[in-house]
């Protein structure tokens, strides 16, 4: 699997937000100081990314925490949870504050735990959304 680096994570932060590289480290030395669960400077900066709405490629799947909704219905739950844990995501069997994307084929589903998603500022993504967001690296032919 392709791996991007830490130059290139800020560079093209820098490049797609106009921010000065000092205030993208400022943004990452802050979140990493805030919580305890980023473990190193190339995931606070891909938290500070996702915070400004920059999202990058899927090679970043390494250390994304994902939750995977019961009501899937284009993509199978369990393979695509083997395949994303064999790129380096984790899955989460419940809805934790440290979760990023909760996977779904309906984003307005009315239920306890997708209120406990929202609460937590957890982002909702429906199945397609997911596939094209990993298209290049797990085939789901």
């Amino acid at each position: 699997m392709k791996k991007i680096n830490l130059d290139d994570y800020l560079n093209e932060l820098i490049k797609r937000s106009g921010l000065s590289k000092d205030e993208v480290l400022q943004l990452a030395r802050k979140k990493k100081e805030a919580f305890n669960y980023l473990n190193s400077e190339e995931v606070a900066l891909f938290v500070v990314g996702r915070e400004l709405g920059i999202d990058f490629p899927i090679a970043d799947i390494i250390l994304i925490k994902f939750y995977f909704a019961d009501d899937l219905k284009i993509i199978n739950r369990d393979e695509t949870i083997k395949r994303v844990v064999s790129m380096g995501g984790i899955v989460r069997d419940e809805i934790t504050n440290d979760l990023w994307y909760l996977v779904t084929s309906d984003p307005n589903k009315k239920t306890k735990e997708f209120e406990k998603a929202k609460n937590l500022g957890v982002t909702f993504i429906d199945e397609l959304d997911f596939i094209k967001m990993i298209e290049n690296e797990i085939p789901f032919s």
